[in-house]
Parts: structure tokens; sequence; C-alpha cells
């Protein structure tokens, strides 16, 4: 999908292994912007790489990586994967977001929107029924509650004593 209007001057595209190292970048910004990084310090690299990588060259269908271009730049991602959920609970293909991400001086235009529409319609055309992401933020939460989305819990996390 390319996107570019007068109100828009974004492109919206697959991203591909020629993206890896400012996909890298961005994760590292998204790690240090979220209430992520008090739990659990900095941002392995090497396992982002490896999993950025699976994304981008594994089977598209499985998971992938949409990027929001500016001026050459990399301002915005979505990451979507296949959800491991036990399907003895329900029999719907679950869709997931690992990271949904906009550089701060991009985001309050439709730019975040725009990115979560393509991870919707990667979802529908591999086959998926549902779709989840998440929220950090009231605004985000209510952006998606009028796009549809129910919420379905929030999420806890507690490091352990033998955590690594």
């Amino acid at each position: 999908m390319q996107v570019s209007d007068n109100n828009f001057k974004y492109a919206i595209r697959q991203g591909t292994l020629d993206d890896l190292h400012d996909l890298v970048v961005a994760t590292s910004h998204a790690h240090k912007d979220s209430p992520y990084r008090n739990l659990d310090g900095e941002l392995d690299i090497a396992d982002s790489i490896e999993f950025i990588s699976s994304l981008l060259a594994g089977d598209q269908s499985v998971g992938c990586v949409f990027v929001a271009i500016h001026d050459n730049s990399l301002v915005g991602l979505i990451m979507c994967a296949m959800m491991p959920y036990n399907r003895s609970l329900h029999d719907k293909v679950v869709a997931g977001e690992p990271l949904w991400w906009v550089h701060p001086d991009h985001r309050g235009g439709t730019l975040g929107l725009r990115l979560l529409k393509q991870y919707e319609t990667w979802a529908t055309d591999s086959g998926y029924h549902l779709v989840q992401t998440g929220a950090l933020d009231d605004r985000t939460g209510k952006l998606l509650g009028r796009l549809g989305y129910t919420e379905i819990g929030r999420t806890y996390m507690k490091e352990l004593s033998n955590g690594s």
C-alpha cells in the first residue's frame, strides 16, 4: 500500500531485510518509550535481530512487518504475527501485534491508524479470524474502542526471583 495524498506524506509498505537495521533502531526507541523498559532493562539487540529477521524472511502469512517511510526515514512500524493460542479454548485463528510504534514527531495524525488498518488487511488476507493489539495509553484504547476492538483484559508482569 503506497499512500501519498495532500494530508498524508508517508509510504506504507511491507518491510524487507534491507530495513532490518532501521527496524532494530526503531524497536530500541519503542522499548525505551514503553513501560516494559522498567521490567527488563535494556533491549536484547541479538534477540531483536533474530525475531525481526524471522518476520521479514519467513512465511508472510505467519508474520510480517509493515513500515512507514517519510523522507527516506522509517518513522513507524507494525509487526504482525500468528498468536500461539491453545486451539482447545476457541476455534479462531488469532493474529497478534508484537509491536506497533510511531516516532513521537509523527504522532497525532492518521499514521498509527493507517498502520493498524494495514495489519487488519494482512490478517484478513492471511485467513485470520481475530486480531489482537494493545494500548499503552487511554487515548489509544479509546481509538481502538471506536474501531470495534473490545478490551479483553489488562497485562501485568512480575519479575520472578529465578529470572535471569
